[in-house]
C-alpha cells in the first residue's frame, strides 16, 4: 500500500531498485547537467584570471623594460664585431684567467650552447676541456704524433671538398672499418689519439676555410657510409670505444658538426643507432639524419656533386680515373694478419708488466705513490678469460675515506687489452683496484701500471691554474 502510495505521488524515494528507468535517466541526465554547469563556471573562473595575470604582466613586462637585463634571445644576437651582446662577455669574464686570445665570442658561444647557456656549467666544461688538452697534448699532437701504420692504411675516412656553405666535408666510409682487426693491432689509445689528431686538423681546415671565404667556418658536414655494416662493428669493444670517441667530441669540441648523413643503412642498422642514441648528448643526435635509399638528392641540397668522388654520386676522380679518389680518400679494408699482435705483445714494451691471480670474489690492489702535481697515471691491462671490475680512488691522509678517481666498471679485456690514463691533480697514494666478481673461477691478469711526469702538461696546467677552478 506504501510502496503504491509513494509511486502515485511521484516520489523517487526508496530503493532504487523500486525506480523506473524513465526516473533513473532522468536523474542521470539532472546530474550531468549540474555537472557541465559547475565545469562552465570554473572555466570561466579560470579564463577569467588567466586574462587579468596575462594583463598584469604585460603591463609591469612595458613598465619595467628599460631595467631588465637581454633575454636569451639577445644571446644570439651577433654585432659587426662578432660579439653577442650579454652572455660572452660574462662567460669570457669568469675565464679571463685561461681563455685564449684566439677564442674570439663565437667560439665561445658553442660552449654556451653546448650547456643551454648556464654559464657556470659552460665554464665548467671549458676548464675541464682546457685541462684535457693539456692532459693528452692537443695543442702539438699535429706535430708530436704520428699514427701508426695501421690506422693510416686500415683506418676509414677523411676530409674531401666543401659543402655549399664552404664548411669542409668529411667522408667515413665506416661500414667498412675492420675494428677488429685494428684493435687486435693497435691500442685503443692509439685509435683515440688519431681521432684527436684528424679533429685538430680539422680545426685547422677550419682556419683555411674561413679566409678563404671571408667568413669564419667552423663546422663540418659529416657523411657516414654504412655499406658493409654487420657484428664487427657492434662488437662491444668496438662499440663502448666507439661512444667514447664520440662523448670526447662533445666534451671538447662542442657544436663541431653541421649535421651528420649516414647513408646505406641497413636495417639491422637502426636498432644498434637506438642503443647508441642514447648514449649521446641529445642536441648532438639531432644533427644525425638517417638518408632515405635515394641519399644523393638528399646530400646534394648540402654538398654540390663537384665536391664529392664519382662513387658517391659526384663528379671528382684521381688522374688515372680512379673514382674512388684512393689517393685522397682511404676506405677501411680488412686488416692483414701480419699486423695482429697478442697480449704478451702488448706488454713487451712497458717495464711495469706484472701477471698475478685475482681470486674468486677477491681483488687486486696496487699502490702507487704520486709526488708531483699534474702528474698522469697510466694502465694497461688484460685477463687471460673473462672480465675484470677496474676503478680508481685516492687514499685520504686526513681520514680513512677515499676519493673516487675513476668510477668502478666492468671490462672486457681477454681479447684485447684496456689502456687509459687519469691526470691526477695533487699528490698522494692512488689505488688502483682489480676485483673479480666471479664466485667459481679466478682471474688470470696481467697490469702495467707507471706514472708520468710531463713537465708540459704541468706548466700549462699551472698557467690555466686549473687545480684550484676545477
Amino acid at each position: 500500500m506504501t510502496s503504491t502510495k509513494s509511486q502515485r505521488n511521484g516520489s523517487v524515494s526508496g530503493d532504487p531498485e523500486e525506480l523506473s528507468e524513465d526516473h533513473r535517466e532522468s536523474l542521470r541526465q539532472t546530474a550531468t547537467l549540474h555537472f557541465n554547469v559547475q565545469l562552465l563556471c570554473v572555466l570561466d573562473v579560470l579564463t577569467t584570471a588567466i586574462r587579468i595575470m596575462y594583463g598584469v604582466t604585460i603591463c609591469i613586462i612595458y613598465g619595467l623594460q628599460p631595467y631588465f637585463q637581454p633575454t636569451r634571445r639577445d644571446y644570439l644576437v651577433w654585432g659587426a664585431g662578432n660579439t653577442c651582446t650579454y652572455t660572452c662577455p660574462q662567460f669570457r669574464s669568469q675565464i679571463s684567467d685561461i681563455v685564449k686570445a684566439k677564442h674570439t665570442d663565437r667560439y665561445l658561444l658553442k660552449w654556451l650552447k653546448a650547456r643551454k647557456f648556464d654559464v657556470k656549467k659552460a665554464e665548467d666544461m671549458y676548464r675541464k676541456s682546457m685541462a684535457w688538452r693539456a692532459e693528452v697534448g692537443a695543442d702539438t699532437i699535429l706535430c708530436d704524433f704520428s699514427k701508426p701504420e695501421v690506422m693510416r692504411h686500415f683506418y676509414p675516412g677523411g676530409l674531401f671538398g666543401e659543402d655549399r656553405e664552404g664548411r669542409p666535408v668529411w667522408i667515413d666510409p665506416l661500414g667498412a672499418a675492420d675494428v677488429r682487426g685494428i684493435l687486435f693491432s693497435v691500442k685503443k689509445s692509439d685509435v683515440v689519439r688519431t681521432m684527436i689528431y684528424n679533429l685538430e686538423n680539422l680545426h685547422k681546415r677550419f682556419e683555411e676555410a674561413s679566409i678563404k671565404h671571408g667568413r669564419p667556418i667552423d663546422q663540418c658536414l659529416h657523411i657516414v657510409d654504412m655499406t658493409g655494416f654487420g657484428s664487427n662493428l657492434l662488437w662491444k669493444p668496438a662499440l663502448d670505444m666507439y661512444i667514447d670517441i664520440v662523448r670526447m667530441l662533445e666534451d671538447n669540441y662542442p657544436e663541431i658538426l653541421k649535421k651528420t648523413y649516414l647513408v646505406n643503412a641497413p636495417k639491422v642498422f637502426k636498432a644498434a643507432y637506438g642503443i647508441f642514441k642514447s648514449f649521446i648528448d641529445e642536441g648532438t643526435a639531432k644533427k644525425f639524419v638517417i638518408a632515405d635509399a635515394d641519399w644523393h638528392s638528399q646530400v646534394f641540397q648540402d654538398v654540390d656533386p663537384s665536391q664529392l668522388p664519382q662513387f658517391y654520386g659526384g663528379t671528382q676522380c684521381d688522374p688515372g680515373g680512379d673514382q674512388k679518389c684512393l689517393s685522397r680518400l682511404c676506405y677501411g679494408g680488412k686488416v692483414p694478419d701480419k699486423f695482429y699482435k697478442n697480449k704478451e705483445d702488448f706488454f713487451a714494451n712497458e717495464p711495469s708488466a706484472k701477471t698475478e691471480t685475482v681470486g674468486r670474489s677477491g681483488k687486486v690492489i696496487v699502490r702507487m705513490e704520486i709526488l708531483s702535481e699534474a702528474s698522469l697515471l697510466r694502465w694497461m691491462f688484460a685477463t687471460e678469460s673473462g672480465t675484470i671490475f677496474f676503478s680508481i680512488h685516492k687514499e685520504l691522509a686526513d681520514s680513512f675515506g677515499k676519493e673516487t678517481i675513476v668510477s668502478r666498471k666492468e671490462i672486457e679485456c681477454h681479447r684485447i687489452p684496456e689502456d687509459g690514463h687519469v691526470l691526477c691533480m695533487t699528490p698522494g697514494t692512488y689505488c688502483v683496484v682489480f676485483e673479480n666478481e666471479g664466485m667459481f673461477s679466478s682471474r688470470k691478469l696481467t697490469h702495467a701500471i707507471s706514472v708520468v711526469e710531463d713537465d708540459r702538461v704541468r706548466e700549462y696546467i699551472a698557467d690555466l691554474d686549473i687545480n684550484e677552478k676545477l
